[in-house]
């Protein structure tokens, strides 16, 4: 094989058949197609392909897409009207070589030393150029030897036109982006729909805002001689409603505390967001969990015991009321597991019931001496004590605690024992198919038993946020629970049964939750529409189709929601 001039051969792994000073004449190639190719450390130099088969056939006027070419000299070769798309030309060294009326389009050219070559009538166009090193090039007929002026204007155009070539690249980069986003928000994927949902929740209530509201309706009855005023009327009840409910739920830039409704939220988040994790992880398991509640007050009158009957240590205290109210929670939900394992009793029914139980329970100790706190003549219990109590996370003077940070710590917990979990995927496999799981080896009554015990943890949690962190006086009352248990199955439905969609649904929740009492200050609203929101961000989240048709979503792959539980015979 030749070579250039005082350059030698390159190595090229496996002895290739070579080719040296070989005459290719009066030869037909013809349509063949040469694609996805790599060509590697060769050398090609002093080939005279002219006047034949091979010239205006397969070597000219044809389409090279999307080879890579990488180390090769490439020397006094004569390229013409070619169509050169699509490629990756990579630290290649091309000396002395007549490149002229060629069409070089979408090439991602870098680290190319580019040195003594005319390129004349050539368009190039959308291409990347970038590292390269171009010295002594004469473009349109400017040769090597022309000085000065001549070099400069060439250099500050090729600048010009580099900048211009990454210009449309880039726009062409961030349409491509635009239309992945577009696709996205035009399908029917989880979030998508979730956040159509509340959407729609919002559009329902400002129709019910609007019809509850007085000076709307007295304007309405003049409708006819005067529509503008009682579209003015709407539009203040409306905006005025929703204003409130922000300033109550986010930010409040009138009130002293600007940051206190924020934290109000996450007060409020904080409780929903454990025990909507509960309710949602035994979804995946093909459970339904109607017991938060009782898990909840079991574990808050454990740790709200330990808080005010033992005397330990700072630190340690809180640690151990912590542990407490979390084993309190997971014996009150392994006690359904056990009886759903061992009986094939229905979850729904024995959670139900120990519901009943743990608040006939806190109600006996309520009436207890040794848990009653004196004069004895209220139905609360002790206080806990301060080392035993959640630190603020800003100061006293906002109730958002520590318990929060327990919350995003749960959340990471469930996901990742979903997504990468041993316990979490065989946790999947019975909900989808205990036959199957059994099939497969998977003890279904061992999963039952311990999917409940981790539940009734996660719900512990939410009681221990509630007496460690922002129950009255810290006290253990018949009410400790706050109503927070059935919500969580709301939380978990508009979550769809995943830890992070829980997790921003529980702050929905509070925040609706939050700003309803700003919401009764400072408009006519009657409170109760921050319940019928909730409702109806559920019953438009269960209606996906509904959603589906009227925003002419279209069906993709990821729209399938998770496992939820199964029916009375699953």
């Amino acid at each position: 094989m030749s070579t250039p001039s005082g350059q030698p051969p390159q190595d090229s792994g496996d002895a290739p058949e070579s080719t040296t000073d070989t005459a290719a004449g009066d030869n037909a190639v013809t349509d063949n197609a040469v694609t996805d190719n790599a060509v590697t450390d060769n050398a090609v130099t002093d080939n005279a392909v002219t006047d034949n088969a091979v010239t205006d056939n397969a070597v000219t006027d044809n389409a090279v897409t999307d080879n890579a070419v990488t180390d090769n000299a490439v020397t006094d070769n004569a390229v013409t009207d070619n169509a050169v798309t699509d490629n990756a030309v990579t630290d290649n060294a091309v000396t002395d070589n007549a490149v002229t009326d060629n069409a070089v389009t979408d090439n991602a050219v870098t680290d190319n030393a580019v040195t003594d070559n005319a390129v004349t009538d050539n368009a190039v166009t959308d291409n990347a150029v970038t590292d390269n090193a171009a010295e002594g090039t004469a473009a349109d007929g400017t040769t090597a030897q022309d000085t000065g002026v001549a070099e400069g204007a060439v250099a500050t155009s090729e600048a010009a036109e580099g900048d211009s070539l990454l210009s449309r690249a880039e726009a062409r980069s961030g349409d491509r982006t635009q239309q992945t986003i577009l696709q996205i928000l035009r399908s029917d994927h989880p979030a998508i729909v979730t956040v159509l949902a509340v959407i729609c929740a919002m559009i329902v209530g400002a129709i019910l805002i609007v019809v509850s509201d007085t000076p709307t309706r007295d304007s309405a009855r003049y409708f006819f001689a005067d529509p503008g005023a009682t579209f003015n009327a709407a539009w203040w009840a409306v905006k005025d409603a929703y204003v409130a409910l922000f300033e109550g739920a986010i930010y409040n830039p009138s009130g002293t505390q600007t940051l206190a409704p924020l934290s109000e939220t996450l007060v409020y988040a904080t409780p929903l967001i454990l025990a909507g994790l509960s309710v949602a992880l035994a979804f995946r398991a093909g459970l339904f969990n109607i017991g938060a509640q009782g898990q909840i007050l079991m574990s808050a009158a454990l740790a709200g015991y330990i808080g005010f009957a033992w005397h330990l240590p700072a630190g340690i205290h809180i640690i151990v009321a912590i542990i407490g109210g979390i084993i309190g929670g997971a014996i009150w939900a392994g006690i359904a597991g056990l009886l759903k394992a061992r009986t094939g009793a229905h979850e729904v029914i024995t959670t139900i019931m120990l519901n009943y139980v743990a608040v006939y329970f806190i109600n006996y100790l309520l009436a207890e001496t040794w848990f009653q706190a004196p004069p004895f003549n209220q139905a609360v219990s002790r206080t806990v004590a301060p080392n035993a109590q959640f630190w603020h996370l800003f100061g006293s003077d906002l109730r958002v605690n520590f318990s929060f940070v327990l919350a995003i710590a749960a959340t990471v917990f469930v996901w990742w024992l979903l997504k990468f979990g041993t316990f979490g995927f065989r946790l999947r496999a019975v909900g989808a198919n205990q036959n199957a799981a059994r099939t497969a080896g998977i003890s279904t009554a061992r999963t039952y038993i311990w999917v409940m015990v981790i539940v009734g943890a996660l719900a512990g949690l939410a009681g221990v946020s509630q007496i460690l962190g922002v129950a009255n006086n810290y006290q253990v009352t018949a009410s400790v629970d706050g109503g927070v248990g059935f919500t969580a199955i709301t939380v978990a439905l508009l979550g769809r049964g995943g830890a992070w969609g829980t997790f921003w649904a529980g702050l929905l929740f509070g925040a609706l939750t939050a700003g309803s009492s700003q919401l009764q200050v400072a408009t006519a609203t009657p409170p109760d529409l921050v319940q019928v929101l909730q409702a109806l961000v559920v019953l438009f989240i269960a209606a996906p189709g509904l959603i589906r048709l009227v925003f002419r979503l279209r069906k993709s792959e990821s729209s399938g929601s998770a496992v939820l539980a199964k029916g009375w015979n699953g």
